[in-house]
């Protein structure tokens, strides 16, 4: 059986550890869009590790890992991700597999995001400045530069055409010695990586359906949030690519028929980087604890996060739009000891009762949230192992997100370390083929 693991929230739900955490169950891990703005976070044997295109998967030394043409690959980073795991002793040869399809992020799409987010003033996207957006612009303008170019050696006329381009678009001004000498080092990883790489890129799709039809169980692995897919989420402040399970079939070549099923991971609050609509955002020394216990600071920019209530609504939303076989819950540890939990279960816009949840930026920011005041628990849920071992009122929280979503909430992490986990269904239950 095939499952996939997406984000419920805006990003940073604690993927990491789930895909770390199932992909024992699993022959292979693929991930399926985004890029290094996605940093997933596994801590193995007590110490932290960060990967932010590689799939959470290579820490096993079984799992094949899939890194799909509908994500987008800063090279020089990969390179020292690569490296990263070298230094570690983690095989990583024959074990990674990067399509040859695969768009490139260039220094020229981290000037040009850059120069957006600065062009918006008061109020930017809130972007990584790392290059995605315009490296997704690229791939739909049909000019972008591809993994399989890199590593057969065409990338040289393709990465002239790129700067001429550039220079005739925004003038030989743009073109300073520092911009000119940053796109000749870019060149100088792409010779690195012309060998480095080049037994690794290749056509996945093909590569993956043949094992798929072989019986290889495959995990697919998302990032960032399904608020932040581009078509779904909470659009203009959303990302570049489909995060939500429907961008599985086209970021990695395979039909829809062999994703059996999707579970999303919740925290069980909410957090969001960088701008856009937050209905539950809080702004007090509530918000600002949540902030610090739950150690809120991105694992790819290190920015702040901002903190509030867990939205039923939107999280109702992500459910169905994913249609979700259960709730993987992260983080109910941070809500400890609070005298009063809130939970979102509608909203008001104008004064008006709203119907589900207006996804559009300009409608989200003009809502209120209606909130239950639920009991909190003085007891620690840290490394509880199973639903026994939770206090009443922390339980009575979980019932009320399952009632809400209509979702099973199946596993609670209630710490980053591996161990530090509650399975509501047994891993054989959750992860038993469909007949």
């Amino acid at each position: 059986m095939n499952v996939a693991v997406v984000g419920l929230q805006w990003g940073d739900e604690g993927k990491g550890k789930v895909v770390d955490l199932l992909a024992e169950h699993f022959d292979i891990v693929a991930r399926y869009q985004g890029g290094h703005n996605a940093g997933h976070t596994v801590y193995r044997d007590g110490r932290k590790f960060v990967v932010h295109h590689i799939p959470a998967g290579i820490f096993h030394p079984h799992v094949q890992n899939v890194m799909g043409n509908g994500m987008v690959i800063d090279v020089e980073a990969l390179l020292g991700e690569i490296a990263d795991l070298e230094a570690i002793g983690l095989a990583w040869r024959g074990r990674l597999w990067v399509s040859d399809r695969a768009h490139v992020i260039t220094p020229i799409h981290r000037w040009l995001e850059a120069q957006e987010e600065d062009f918006r003033g008061h109020c930017p996207i809130g972007t990584t400045r790392r290059g995605i957006g315009p490296a997704y612009e690229d791939k739909y303008g049909r000019r972008g530069l591809l993994m399989g170019q890199v590593t057969d050696g065409t990338w040289r006329s393709h990465v002239k055409w790129l700067w001429d381009r550039y220079v005739r678009t925004f003038g030989p001004a743009a073109a300073s010695p520092e911009r000119r000498a940053e796109w000749d080092r870019f060149q100088a990883v792409l010779e690195r990586a012309e060998t480095y790489l080049a037994d690794c890129v290749t056509q996945t799709d093909i590569w993956l359906r043949d094992r798929l039809r072989q019986g290889a169980r495959v995990l697919f692995e998302g990032a960032q949030g399904t608020l932040l897919d581009v078509d779904h989420g909470t659009y203009p402040f959303v990302t570049s690519s489909h995060c939500s399970a429907g961008g599985i079939s086209i970021g990695l070549g395979i039909s829809p028929r062999w994703v059996h099923r999707v579970f999303g991971v919740s925290k069980a609050y909410c957090t969001r980087v960088g701008a856009g609509p937050f209905p539950t955002e809080l702004h007090d020394e509530v918000g600002q604890s949540i902030r610090e216990r739950g150690a809120e600071y991105g694992a790819t920019t290190g920015r702040p996060r901002r903190c509030g209530w867990l939205d039923l609504v939107a999280l109702k939303y992500a459910c169905d739009l994913n249609d979700v076989d259960g709730i993987i819950l992260t983080k109910l540890d941070i809500l400890d000891g609070l005298p009063r939990v809130r939970l979102c279960v509608g909203y008001t816009l104008d004064g008006w009762p709203v119907e589900g949840c207006p996804v559009r930026a300009d409608l989200l920011m003009r809502v209120q949230p209606i909130y239950e005041d639920w009991p909190g628990w003085p007891e620690s849920t840290y490394g509880a192992a199973c639903l026994d071992y939770l206090p009443e009122a922390a339980r009575a929280y979980i019932r009320r997100i399952e009632e809400y979503t209509g979702r099973p909430v199946v596993l609670l992490s209630s710490g980053p370390q591996r161990h530090e986990t509650a399975w509501f269904h047994s891993p054989d239950e959750i992860l038993r083929p469909v007949l």
